[in-house]
């Protein structure tokens, strides 16, 4: 599953976007395999998973010691893009919802690519997440500076 969750379409959308969602998109197997161990989820495993994906891209490590920099994993501020990888907690500790506000708070960041997993311990999770997500970016008196995440299960 993957969706195009537009917040308020401020900016044309780079061709870099397109390039780097449909080279996340190819990546979902190999996360889906690092998904799939016995272990549960770990975040830097799932991360480590795309860094081919990171380096071709030119995305870097965010850093510092801002709300941002802590939920969002990869960026391009080159190219306005973030990307966060999401594990088991992205909808029982509200993990998407903070990626997608700390994209919004982030002034390099106009689009967010999210990455969570389909199930978790049994339950729906992307599918939820897409209806808060939806429902958040059509909210009236909801303003994100933000022009649109892409949510991609995995």
């Amino acid at each position: 599953m993957n969706h195009w969750i537009p917040f308020s379409i401020e900016h044309d959308k780079p061709r870099q976007v397109d390039d780097l969602a449909a080279a996340v998109l190819d990546a979902v197997p190999a996360l889906a395999r690092v998904a799939g161990s016995d272990d549960g989820l770990k975040r830097l495993d799932l991360i480590a998973a795309l860094a081919p994906v990171a380096r071709v891209n030119g995305l870097s490590v965010t850093t510092g010691g801002s709300f941002a920099a802590s939920e969002l994993d990869l960026l391009s501020a080159d190219h306005r893009i973030a990307l966060s990888v999401q594990a088991g907690r992205a909808r029982t500790n509200n993990g998407a919802l903070r990626a997608v506000l700390a994209a919004g708070a982030y002034p390099e960041v106009s689009w967010l690519i999210l990455l969570v997993p389909e199930r978790y311990k049994g339950g729906l999770t992307a599918k939820p997440i897409l209806e808060d997500l939806r429902l958040l970016a059509t909210t009236p008196g909801v303003r994100l500076d933000l022009d649109a995440v892409l949510l991609a299960a995995f």
